[in-house]
């Protein structure tokens, strides 16, 4: 996964400053390490299926998406 500089820096820093939830922590994680999926889901304990689907919503939709949990789309009766 290709990122800019700028968008390096910004999931760098969320990474180590701050206050961060754990799961847009561990979301920023994923797009910086540069590993094989294998590897980064074993170092982060998170499944193979999550790696996948935050770096299809990263590509998809930018930055901000893919580091916040997604809202969901179920209509409750």
């Amino acid at each position: 996964m290709a990122l800019k500089k700028d968008e390096r820096g910004d999931l760098t820093q969320i990474t180590r400053k701050g206050s961060h939830k754990s799961q847009r922590v561990t979301n920023a994680l994923i797009p910086v390490c540069r590993m094989k999926n294998e590897d980064v889901a074993a170092v982060l304990s998170i499944s193979m299926r999550k790696i996948d689907r935050v770096k299809k919503r990263f590509a998809e939709e930018g930055l901000k998406i893919a580091l916040d949990r997604r809202k969901g789309e179920r209509v409750y009766r």
